[in-house]
């Protein structure tokens, strides 16, 4: 029986999927424990399923299925297949580094039961009996199931590590939702589809997220009505109403990389979305820059991030590897200091 069982899903992944299984399997080569990846692929029509095919022959380990599904569904059928004593997921249109290697070999030696940590890191049964594996959800899926361990108990915790990951998803604006349907008509019901479970899987009230867009675009407004009719069936049900990234951000236990024996420079910290929650983060990003003297913090304007490291070479790769992917991020950006986070960056 493995010690760990990796899994995800894929679509459509045929451009990547190829070299960035070698690259995982590569990047844990001098992993000394027994190890498997289950992957689950929805139906593809690029070849992606062929390439996975005859990867099996080459590595044992390979553990292959598919099933028409949504992200969240997908997961949860793959980590259903597992049988290691620690679970992780990863997404395969990444391509792995070395150190990433590393990083779950200190995870695989620190975690304990009823603990979830970076890339849905935990023991099997904390994943599936205590915290229930995952929801059918096309998006929010992450935030909505570390919430949910929260609320039953399990410790979040999280080391701010550079992920050693480059995500080569293609760049071409909306593709990463079109490779799922043919025609118009599918592509909006799916659009719908989305909007709703990311109001289910964030837990997102109008409030939040008249915070987090600038631009009343329509999609913006149809949000607002379900977030609206959503919010009001939870308050009288009595259910919580923070949002999933304020539960997070409150419960987070984050530790540097030297906390838990890897090397220092490979600190690096990511907070998006600052103007919906400053509120809720900002204890947690102080109390990080205080831990790390010598940390560098860069601000995106345009993006409304903030950024937290100590190597100029990860962050260059970092920022290198943002600009590639669908959803750029801006290549302009500001140092700060300190004393800068005392209240909310300006931008």
């Amino acid at each position: 029986m493995p010690s760990l069982s990796i899994y995800g899903t894929v679509f459509n992944n045929g451009y990547v999927i190829e070299e960035s299984v070698r690259s995982l399997v590569n990047a844990l080569q001098n992993f000394n424990k027994e190890y498997e990846i289950v992957v689950v692929d929805n139906y593809s029509t690029d070849g992606t399923w062929e390439t996975l095919l005859k990867l099996k022959q080459e590595y044992g380990n390979l553990k292959l299925f598919r099933s028409k599904c949504s992200r969240g569904k997908g997961r949860d059928l793959a980590l259903r297949q597992t049988s290691g004593d620690y679970v992780m997921y990863v997404d395969f249109d990444c391509i792995f580094e070395p150190e990433f290697g590393k990083i779950v070999d200190k995870l695989c030696s620190i975690c304990k039961a009823g603990e979830l940590w970076n890339f849905g890191f935990s023991t099997r049964r904390t994943m599936l009996e205590t915290i229930g594996g995952w929801r059918d959800l096309n998006f929010g899926e992450d935030g909505e199931v570390a919430s949910r361990a929260m609320y039953r108990g399990v410790e979040l915790k999280i080391v701010l590590t550079y992920p050693f990951m480059a995500n080569v998803r293609v760049s071409d604006k909306g593709y990463s939702e079109r490779r799922y349907v043919q025609g118009i008509l599918q592509y909006y019901i799916r659009k719908i589809r989305n909007i709703y479970d990311m109001i289910r899987g964030v837990n997102a009230t109008p409030a939040y997220i008249i915070r987090d867009e600038r631009r009343l675009r329509p999609s913006v407004i149809l949000a607002l009505f379900i977030s609206s009719a959503y919010t009001i069936s939870k308050f009288l049900s009595g259910k919580p109403l923070m949002t999933s990234d304020e539960v997070s951000q409150k419960m987070t236990t984050y530790l540097l990389p030297e906390d838990v024996g890897l090397p220092r420079e490979y600190l690096f910290a990511y907070w998006g979305k600052i103007d919906a929650q400053w509120l809720s983060i900002r204890n947690k990003v102080k109390d990080v820059v205080r831990k790390a003297r010598d940390a560098e913090i860069a601000a995106f304007p345009r993006d409304r991030a903030i950024v937290i490291f100590r190597s100029d070479e990860l962050f260059t790769r970092w920022l290198n590897s943002m600009k590639n992917l669908s959803k750029l991020i801006s290549g302009n950006y500001k140092r700060l200091r300190k004393n800068d986070l005392e209240n909310k960056p300006e931008f």
